[in-house]
């Protein structure tokens, strides 16, 4: 073996060796500090608490939904005690027309329990379905007028043990054209003032059928923002309702407005709130632009 061969394969061998050398003292450096962490930080009852109390971007960011006009009511029974009202406030077509809901999902019985109770106080019903979408679980249930004799409309099922009513809903209509609305901008009020002048401003565009709020779920703080439910075709004929737009005048109002956004909505703009157009063709949002290179604006 010559010379040079020599010198290049000892060349090799310290150049293997140092780079062996070098992953060895990262990863001990590695281990030592995951054990000193673990040391430091397991026996800490309050760093284990900190850690599990915090929350994801998509917890912090959830809202909860609180309807203000299906909200579980209090009653007197004859014998004084105290029962909740639960109003099902599902919208949903049905197998076949006239067709009741109910949402028994606030009962902690099990669904053959809950189908039993129905069972017992209403047994002239003749047909059920369970049904399953979603997150939304509900039955369907069919009974004729004439055999109604215990008014299932008006008394619904109640279940003794846990002290609750739950009443019904009747299925929409085929005709009818159910949009959930997401609302922003509200003012911030009272519910119950809230409530009114959400009533008033979208009363035009639809039969209004649900409205809520959305609530912070750590603190119960209200957030600004809502939804409501409505059917933009009134089944009577008697009322020709105005389309939906994005922004909307708060109880007629020239000067406060907030914003409507739903499902298959036309095309707006995120930053000037018009429609016809989206945030990077917004000749507003281009107004506010500055150019690096001749400090113009517009581009």
């Amino acid at each position: 073996m010559s010379m040079l061969e020599v010198i290049a394969n000892n060349q090799i061998y310290y150049g293997v060796n140092t780079i062996l050398n070098s992953i060895l003292v990262r990863y001990q450096i590695y281990f030592w500090t995951r054990s000193f962490h673990y040391l430091m930080v397991t026996p800490t009852s309050t760093s284990t608490q900190q850690r599990q109390q915090r929350r994801t971007y998509a917890q912090i960011v959830a809202s909860k939904r609180v309807s203000l006009v299906y909200k579980p009511s209090q009653t007197q029974n004859d014998e004084n005690e105290t029962i909740t009202i639960v109003k099902t406030h599902i919208y949903q077509r049905a197998r076949t027309q006239g067709a009741l809901l109910f949402d028994f999902s606030s009962v902690p019985l099990t669904a053959d329990l809950k189908i039993q109770m129905l069972r017992e106080q209403h047994p002239n019903c003749f047909g059920l379905i369970a049904k399953k979408e979603r997150n939304l679980e509900y039955l369907e249930v069919y009974i004729d007028n004439d055999d109604d004799d215990n008014d299932i409309c008006e008394t619904g099922v109640y279940f003794h043990e846990q002290k609750i009513r739950v009443l019904s809903r009747r299925a929409i209509y085929d005709a009818s054209q159910i949009v959930h609305l997401n609302l922003s901008d509200l003012p911030m009020l009272r519910p119950v003032k809230v409530l009114e002048g959400i009533t008033k401003s979208l009363e035009v565009f639809g039969d209004i059928l649900d409205i809520g709020l959305n609530y912070d779920p750590r603190h119960n703080f209200y957030m600004g923002t809502g939804y409501a439910v409505l059917d933009l075709n009134d089944l009577e004929g008697e009322v020709t309702f105005q389309p939906l737009s994005h922004t909307v005048s708060w109880c007629e109002s020239t000067v406060e407005d907030f914003h409507v956004t739903w499902k298959n909505m036309p095309t707006w703009c995120r930053y000037c709130h018009e429609e016809g157009h989206t945030k990077f063709n917004c000749e507003k949002s281009k107004a506010r632009i500055i150019c690096y290179n001749c400090h113009e604006v517009g581009h």
